[in-house]
């Protein structure tokens, strides 16, 4: 089981690609990346939908609340050289 107490809230920022040319997949979101304040990532959102909206894209951006665990899932064992803290 997870301890809730161990984890420590991230931001991620998301991107919806609506069509990429040469792919056979019509739609993707990706996780571009990932900031540990909320002020930052709307910052980041808000610069990159403004950016793409001057190049005239299609992508749409937005930010995602979500987990950063330091240690190692539940069963999982650190490998030599592995610093999980």
């Amino acid at each position: 089981m997870i301890n809730r107490k161990e984890v420590i809230h991230v931001y991620a920022v998301l991107r919806y690609d609506k069509y990429l040319p040469g792919s056979d997949i019509p739609q993707r979101i990706t996780v571009k990346e990932i900031h540990p304040t909320l002020e930052i990532a709307q910052a980041e959102v808000d610069r990159l939908n403004q950016l793409t909206k001057s190049k005239g894209g299609e992508s749409i951006y937005w930010w995602c609340t979500t987990r950063w665990r330091s240690g190692p899932l539940p069963g999982m064992v650190a490998q030599e050289g592995e610093n999980w803290s």
